[in-house]
């Protein structure tokens, strides 16, 4: 009986602490770099930068091209 109240007790201490951890700013016009390797080399890399919304936006394109190709059968 006294175990699920200190699971209880446990879990509601676990969310609290997650609370506190500052969040990355939703600004959508945060400039957000990454790497990338050069193709056709095992040593170049690339950084790319754009804004965190042209990041989303590119994510958004490829994940269409992704649905477009698995409905028309990968070619």
């Amino acid at each position: 009986m006294l175990t699920p109240v200190i699971l209880i007790a446990m879990l509601a201490g676990s969310d609290a602490a997650a609370g506190d951890k500052p969040r990355k700013s939703a600004d959508p016009n945060r400039m957000i770099c990454k790497h990338s390797d050069e193709p056709g080399s095992r040593i170049q890399r690339r950084k790319v930068c754009h804004t965190a919304s042209e990041w989303a936006e590119r994510k958004r394109i490829e994940f269409q091209h992704l649905l477009e190709k698995q409905r028309n059968g990968a070619q």
